[in-house]
């Protein structure tokens, strides 16, 4: 199942009928859509046929970045009433505060479910390599662009490569050593860790490492979204 996020966007302000203005908004709200793309995944799952086609989701924007409702506008998508249901309830739950609406402003999500045949087999060399640690690193994406709703990467990062302090606001973090040796400071504790030892960082930990010998470990996120950073992206 493949959702593909567009937008139409009604709100108060004449302003945002600027071009420019559109075109930030409409990245913001991709990045809200993307940030809950295991959640909206996790409705789908409960289906029992996979839906196919549009469904529009309207959303009221209330004060201080809160959902102060939603609804269905339109289903074409030949989903039952509990997929809306489900969307709904998530949806009223997500934080809107990065779009920088204003009380009584309206968002309509259009989110379109393709059904796509599921690749259980991803080859390495079929699998998209990204460099790291100043080109001397590399992360190579098993699942990205499919309809799992976690990465799996290999790191590889050599010695003396250090990772700052950083969080992952909506996903856990999983690393298992498969080669290499170094250190990890998860809030405020360090470790050591070796081959074969297994990292796990909980969501909006900080968390750092430092590579003593040349390290190549699987990656996991759940849900996914942190392994786009290696592609350039926020």
């Amino acid at each position: 199942m493949k959702i593909v996020f567009a937008l139409l966007l009604f709100t108060a302000s004449a302003a945002r009928a600027d071009d420019t203005a559109n075109a930030q908004m409409m990245g913001r709200v991709q990045d809200v859509l993307h940030a809950h793309q295991a959640e909206i995944f996790t409705c789908v799952q409960k289906e029992k046929v996979s839906p196919s086609g549009e469904v529009l989701v309207r959303v009221f924007a209330g004060r201080g970045g809160v959902v102060a409702s939603a609804n269905v506008l339109k289903n074409q998508a030949g989903s039952s009433s509990t997929l809306d249901a489900c969307l709904i309830d998530s949806i009223t739950r997500w934080d809107i505060g990065s779009l920088g609406t204003s009380e009584g402003d309206q968002i309509v999500f259009p989110l379109a479910f393709k059904p796509e045949r599921v690749q259980h087999v991803v080859h390495r060399d079929d699998a998209k390599s990204y460099p790291i640690a100043n080109g001397k690193g590399a992360a190579r994406l098993f699942l990205d662009g499919s309809t799992a709703p976690l990465a799996l990467d290999e790191v590889t990062a050599p010695k003396d490569t250090k990772i700052p302090s950083h969080r992952h606001a909506g996903s856990e973090e999983i690393l298992y050593v498969l080669e290499g040796r170094g250190s990890t400071t998860i809030d405020g504790e360090t470790f050591t860790i070796a081959p074969g030892d297994v990292i796990r960082i909980p969501a909006n930990v900080e968390h750092s490492l430092v590579v003593t010998s040349a390290l190549r470990a699987i990656q996991i996120y759940s849900p996914s979204g942190p392994e786009q950073r290696f592609k350039g992206k926020p």
